[in-house]
């Protein structure tokens, strides 16, 4: 449809709508811009950047060669707008990809450690698992329950909460190792939070157009 609109640019008639049309003026109206805008959205279905983009471009062609006035002017600052929007709008960011995927992952040995000491305490393997109270029986009911508990209290203190902090110091150590391969990424090192003012100043002119 690009085609076809780009047709419909070249043979559109600048003296025939807008102001200036009754006496045949070439010009090229704030009229004449949204028509064409809306004839690329709208007759042509292009999307609202894309004409856009070829109604600036016709804008820019003709300069010097057809009037423009305010109205021209503001009707093509709002072209601008939409390109922007859209620009915004279809914004697309790469995932960050898994740092152990990279050649260049390097693991510390903070991580190694905390890696193997979580899985040595993996609650999953036969010697760390929770005691079974269902397998005591003596002529003593009273001390079954009392040995169970006991069992259980000393499993709680030695293996579960050994367990716990193992799964905590590797978390803090994969954090830690993958912060590293992060900043180290950097062109330039890590960012640093510079002046306002230096900001402001470096802008200023974008600001001032902007207000």
């Amino acid at each position: 449809m690009a085609r076809s609109f780009a047709n419909y640019i070249d043979d559109y008639d600048r003296k025939k709508y807008g102001a200036g049309s009754s006496k045949g003026t070439d010009r090229f109206s704030g009229f004449d811009v949204r028509k064409m805008f809306d004839a690329g959205t709208d007759k042509y279905d292009l999307s609202k950047r894309d004409a856009a983009e070829m109604v600036l471009d016709y804008a820019d062609d003709i300069k010097g060669k057809s009037k423009m006035g305010g109205g021209t002017r503001a009707a093509l600052d709002k072209l601008e707008r939409y390109m922007k929007d859209d620009k915004e709008d279809k914004y697309e960011y790469e995932p960050v990809k898994d740092p152990e995927k990279d050649p260049e992952w390097k693991e510390s040995d903070m991580l190694t450690e905390a890696r193997d000491r979580y899985h040595e305490t993996d609650l999953s393997k036969p010697e760390n698992q929770a005691p079974r109270l269902d397998t005591r029986y003596t002529n003593d009911p009273s001390k079954d329950a009392i040995s169970g508990g006991d069992d259980a209290s000393n499993w709680y203190a030695t293996k579960f909460l050994d367990n716990l902090k193992a799964e905590a110091d590797f978390g803090t150590a994969s954090i830690d190792n993958d912060m590293g391969y992060f900043l180290e990424k950097f062109v330039y090192g890590p960012p640093e939070l510079g002046s306002a003012a230096t900001i402001f100043d470096k802008y200023k002119d974008e600001l001032e157009k902007a207000a």
